[in-house]
């Protein structure tokens, strides 16, 4: 696949950006040729904080990015959970913490109607399985990751900061 470069937007409006962003996801995802009808796609995004964009993924992102999939037939669902620093669970229940809350006070909720998981939200044994991997060394018993890396037939990760031209690169080339 043939690099996609993002090098600015021409304009601030929304509408610039919805713009530029629709035509950058068709051109590096092949116009989504590899979606199925009635996919799940997972949109993971960059929510790290309860900052508002560029400290997070923008929130024009995932309006134009799940409405390009539901447009092409998919089931999508955005989710994430806090790190350790801001949210803490353990199998007992969550200590503090919620992602939902700063993915609503980062902006990403405002207009955008598509289902919101946090992944603490199943608690420890229904949201969580132990993966584990000879290729993981230094998490030798393996770690939890979120059971809807198991229910999406697709993963999209979002960036949050403006990424450099060589990220972006990467990104699409893989």
């Amino acid at each position: 696949m043939k690099p996609v470069y993002v090098t600015g937007i021409p304009g601030s409006s929304d509408q610039a950006i919805r713009d530029t962003l629709h035509d950058f996801i068709l051109k590096s995802t092949n116009s989504l040729n590899w979606l199925y009808r009635g996919d799940i796609v997972l949109l993971k995004p960059a929510l790290n904080s309860g900052d508002p964009y560029p400290s997070t993924t923008h929130p024009l992102a995932l309006e134009v990015t799940s409405h390009l999939l539901a447009d092409h037939g998919a089931t999508i669902v955005i989710g994430d959970q806090f790190g350790i620093g801001h949210v803490l669970h353990y199998p007992g229940g969550v200590i503090r913490g919620k992602t939902r809350d700063n993915y609503i006070q980062s902006g990403m909720a405002h207009g955008n109607s598509t289902r919101f998981v946090s992944f603490e939200e199943k608690g420890w044994d229904q949201g969580f399985f132990q993966y584990s991997s000879p290729k993981t060394r230094s998490w030798k018993d393996g770690f939890y990751i979120t059971n809807w890396v198991m229910k999406a037939d697709h993963i999209i990760a979002s960036p949050g900061c403006r990424p450099t031209a060589r990220q972006v690169q990467h990104w699409v080339s893989r």
